[in-house]
């Protein structure tokens, strides 16, 4: 499968404790077409102070696994 993901985002905090980030991602395979996306943290999470990870997997119906990750800084 082939993963998408957004750009790395800086977002500024909304509080002592970080901020709420959305995101957008998807993942296509050639022969299956869209498949299941999970993205850990998931959108709507809230993120700490600082440069944090996000890395979001696939599986097709092959079992065959994709990954790609991108960072949100919150200042």
């Amino acid at each position: 499968p082939t993963v998408v993901v957004p750009a790395n985002q800086v977002i500024e905090a909304t509080s002592a404790v970080g901020a709420t980030a959305t995101f957008t991602s998807s993942s296509i395979d050639i022969v299956d077409g869209p498949v299941d996306l999970t993205c850990d943290p998931v959108s709507g999470s809230n993120f700490a102070i600082g440069n944090n990870s996000v890395l979001c997997s696939a599986t097709d119906a092959h079992g065959n696994k994709a990954s790609k990750s991108f960072s949100v800084t919150v200042r």
